[in-house]
């Protein structure tokens, strides 16, 4: 199946590695000849991921047509300030039902419209239409590091499709039908990774981005829960915060959090009985025995130091199994 893919940069070329390596055939389209040309030549773009050697099914071109040429669906990776422009573009060359998703984040500046809701505005049907988010570093998703996104669409047929078509054994793909809110996340989230950029430019340390990671997505829940979006329908990957470029120190260059309200003020689970004992299980042979109901040891004060279990009370005897 022929997939076209729309922008070149960094996140477009990994997207098209994806594809190609799960045997799609990949038209991408690219804004200057020059990298077209070195793409379908080298194997290689020369301004994004130029040490990762393109797979051979990737086919650049600067014709939008060209791209979308027997292409079957579409993912379009150009950047938000350009949504609109290139719907129009699209509204002309493809029909109606054409799936098309979408991997740029953000939102138009004037209207605060997001990408889905831009592509819905010019070319209607958004039933065919889907985004794609996630906490992915586009330089290890084309090296086929482990990473995982999410899917959302208002049809289940359209979510489903994209979660195939990208699927692999290193690209974990779910779905979603709250598109909206995992557009809020994915616009958000990079706001929150540019505030955790700044504060360890200013000379903080991981406590200052640890509290701005979690506050970040407190507010985060806020905002999509009053976008009217069901904050429990979003999947892991669409709220998760990315920072581009953290100190070796940071545990991690891609934190997974939860967005829900009743994340932030969740108790501990209460305890459920269990059948063992609190204490330590036997490290050495001791003088103490077990029976079908009990433990038996030479004296109360020598159990814990035996055999490192504390006495069993009468109330827990009844619940021991059998086999203890």
């Amino acid at each position: 199946m022929k997939i076209a893919v729309i922008g070149a940069g960094s996140w477009g070329t990994a997207l098209s590695q994806v594809l190609a390596g799960n045997g799609h055939n990949v038209g991408l389209w690219a804004r200057k000849t020059e990298v077209a040309r070195s793409i379908n030549k080298e194997h290689r773009n020369p301004r994004y991921l130029s040490d990762v050697e393109l797979h051979e099914g990737i086919v650049a071109t600067p014709s939008y047509k060209d791209a979308l040429l027997r292409a079957r669906a579409a993912a379009i990776v150009t950047p938000s300030n350009l949504m609109r422009g290139v719907a129009r573009a699209l509204a002309d060359v493809v029909d109606a039902e054409f799936p098309i998703v979408i991997c740029s984040k953000g939102a138009e500046e004037g209207s605060g419209l997001l990408p889905v809701e831009v592509f819905e505005a010019e070319m209607g049907s958004a039933h065919r239409l889907a985004v794609l988010s996630g906490p992915n570093h586009a330089e290890e998703v084309v090296k086929g590091v482990p990473s995982g996104t999410v899917i959302a669409s208002s049809s289940e047929e359209t979510a489903a499709l994209f979660q195939e078509l990208f699927a692999s054994e290193a690209f974990r793909t779910y779905t979603s039908d709250d598109v909206r809110g995992v557009e809020l996340c994915a616009a958000f989230k990079n706001v929150i990774a540019i505030a955790v950029g700044v504060s360890y430019g200013l000379g903080y340390g991981d406590n200052t981005a640890a509290m701005l990671m979690t506050r970040g997505l407190a507010e985060m829940s806020r905002l999509v829960a009053r976008a009217g979006r069901r904050s429990r329908a979003w999947a892991w990957p669409a709220r998760a915060t990315s920072s581009r470029r953290a100190p070796p120190s940071t545990p991690a260059t891609a934190v997974s959090a939860g967005c829900s309200p009743r994340a932030a003020r969740s108790r501990t689970s209460p305890r459920r009985p269990t059948w063992w004992p609190r204490g330590r299980l036997p490290a050495r042979p001791s003088p103490c025995s077990r029976s079908a109901t009990a433990w038996s040891c030479p004296s109360p004060t020598s159990c814990a130091a035996w055999c490192g279990r504390a006495p069993i009370r009468a109330s827990w005897r009844a619940r021991l199994p059998a086999a203890l």
